[in-house]
């Protein structure tokens, strides 16, 4: 099986300074180490671009290879016809996902560049080695920037249902999902301020975030996830927050305010703590927790500007997160991917019941828990919110 790559969670870049100022920290010591291995690991990948080795079928309608695509993983040609076969009807399976998608490689190039380019910014902060910093330039130019390689600023081509159902080939706002990495990039690029080669390109870095900020809120292909309630609304506000908070941080309040105030409340049983949208999928337990990513990702980005969306009336994500403890009792599934935010919510909540420890406990002792380990898994005590 092999460890995992994480999911996205909100990085503190306030507690890698106060980390860096201290100076060598025991209690994280083996996070600096592991940040040191993928480091140079890191200078050795790339670049990327979904321009890479792009070819037909494989492309969007515009005809850019530019153009990011993927396809919605749950929908399937009817019959089992030819898969780009325009004259066909797919038809949606939920839960189980077409193996064909991975044909298209945008999303493996996005995540790529998107991890990589982590490592290489957290280790030129951290450790201060121009090497890092250089190749993240480098990835940046590449993926975002250069007019032959770059990647166009929307996702006009986001997970696209294929065949007859869909004539434009247009994308959906669930699209956002497969990019939802890019608010990790806009997540660090801050820590790259001091390096004298981002400051070259740093103008043009915001003017493509800023053209991909207005595609987010202005285009008709995220009405969906605008009108949403569910987790692809969560992970549509991740992005936009995400964005706002490395281009203009003067909406993030607002935003921040409207999600926990007037969505997060629609999506949470206040009683009983079940998120009905979610549980009601064919994965329930994966859909609970991965909308829950999300909530936390915003409620750990609150923290940062100094909002506690933790202990709100009625705590709905307390109610949420023992919810899914409860559940993850009760079956076999595999739960690793929830760890790190049980840590968090553990260091919230203090977890007098322990409920999260016996979750944690549980995931790391499962035959599941190789998914989390080696030294990607290990970095979070760099950045874990300090009160």
């Amino acid at each position: 099986m092999g460890p995992r790559r994480p999911e996205i969670e909100y990085i503190h870049l306030e507690n890698l300074a106060k980390l860096k100022k201290n100076g060598n920290n025991r209690s994280v010591h083996d996070a600096y180490e592991a940040l040191h291995k993928l480091a140079r690991g890191a200078l050795k990948k790339g670049p990327f671009s979904i321009t890479f080795d792009k070819k037909a079928p494989y492309i969007a309608a515009s005809g850019d290879k530019r153009d990011f695509i993927s396809y919605a993983p749950y929908w399937w040609p009817e019959d089992g016809k030819n898969a780009h076969d325009a004259d066909i009807r797919y038809i949606r399976r939920d839960g189980h996902h077409n193996p064909d998608v991975k044909n298209a490689h945008d999303q493996r190039q996005m995540d790529d560049f998107s991890e990589n380019l982590t490592y290489l910014v957290l280790g030129y902060f951290v450790f201060e080695k121009e090497e890092y910093g250089q190749h993240a330039v480098r990835l940046i130019d590449t993926f975002l920037l250069n007019e032959e390689t770059r990647m166009n600023p929307n996702l006009n081509y986001g997970q696209v249902v294929r065949g007859k159902n869909n004539p434009s080939g247009l994308g959906r706002g669930e699209g956002i999902i497969s990019t939802r990495s890019l608010a990790r990039v806009a997540n660090v690029l801050p820590l790259l301020e001091s390096f004298k080669a981002y400051a070259k390109l740093k103008e043009r870095l915001h003017a493509w975030f800023q053209e991909y900020l207005h595609w987010l809120l202005t285009s008709p292909v995220t009405a969906n996830a605008k009108k949403a309630i569910h987790n692809i609304h969560s992970w549509y506000v991740v992005h936009i927050t995400a964005i706002q908070g490395f281009v203009d941080s003067s909406h993030v309040h607002s935003h921040l305010r409207a999600f926990f105030s007037d969505i997060l409340p629609k999506q949470i049983d206040r009683h009983t703590g079940d998120q009905p949208l979610e549980s009601r999928r064919t994965r329930p337990l994966h859909y609970l927790m991965f909308n829950m990513k999300a909530v936390i990702y915003l409620a750990e980005m609150g923290r940062s500007i100094g909002l506690d969306f933790y202990h709100e009336p009625p705590a709905l994500i307390q109610l949420a997160v023992d919810h899914i403890a409860h559940l993850a009792k009760q079956t076999n599934e595999d739960v690793t991917g929830f760890v790190r935010e049980m840590e968090i919510m553990s260091h919230v909540y203090k977890d007098h019941h322990q409920l999260y420890g016996h979750f944690i406990h549980a995931a790391r002792h499962s035959h599941f828990a190789e998914h989390i380990s080696g030294p990607k898994n290990a970095l979070a005590p760099l950045w874990s919110y300090k009160a």
